[in-house]
């Protein structure tokens, strides 16, 4: 990828409702940092937003599922950093917060050496926290922020009871601090 303003950079979220009713959701961006020439949009289900709109509602129909994308154009070296929210509309305290960094970031002691990744994913029993070192327990949402699942053993967290679909998963540390918020995949 080069820096030059020619390449947008794209992190696509799938978004499912399995439901049987309509799910009405709403995202709130917060941009911690996005550096002077770099552009982002937001595109939910139903329209796009640039960097002026920080909230908005939409639909999900019943039984289906589509892509909320999050879009940036870099135009130099650097990294941006933007917050998405995600609740229910009618139920704004059964939030999921995913941070996405856009670029690279050097010169800092806070890099860690591998990611943390949720693996099988997508999974269909089971799933485990790769690189964990610093996670302590797992917590599960579904797509309306409900909490569906926890668990300490983060090597083989059981799923076989979840509903094909689109979850969240909160990483936590020993004082139940985020450490970071994924998403996975259940067929």
């Amino acid at each position: 990828m080069s820096l030059d303003g020619t390449n947008e950079v794209i992190m696509d979220v799938a978004i499912s409702n399995t439901t049987t009713d309509t799910a009405f959701v709403t995202w709130e961006r917060t941009i911690d940092r996005l550096p002077d020439g770099w552009a982002t949009l937001i595109c939910d289900l139903q329209k796009c937003f640039g960097p002026s709109k920080s909230t908005e509602m939409f639909f999900v129909p019943p039984n289906s599922s589509g892509t909320f994308q999050i879009h940036v154009t870099p135009s130099t070296v650097d990294y941006a950093v933007i917050h998405i929210k995600f609740y229910p509309t009618a139920n704004p305290n059964q939030s999921v917060t995913g941070v996405y960094t856009f670029g690279q970031v050097t010169g800092t002691n806070d890099l860690i050496a591998a990611p943390i990744e949720l693996y099988p994913n997508p999974a269909t029993s089971y799933f485990q926290v790769e690189n964990s070192q610093k996670v302590a327990s797992v917590e599960v949402f579904n797509l309306l922020g409900v909490r569906v699942l926890e668990s300490t053993d983060i090597n083989n967290v059981d799923i076989s009871t979840l509903k094909s679909g689109l979850y969240f998963v909160r990483l936590l540390d020993r004082t139940e601090s985020v450490i970071t918020t994924q998403r996975l995949q259940k067929n």
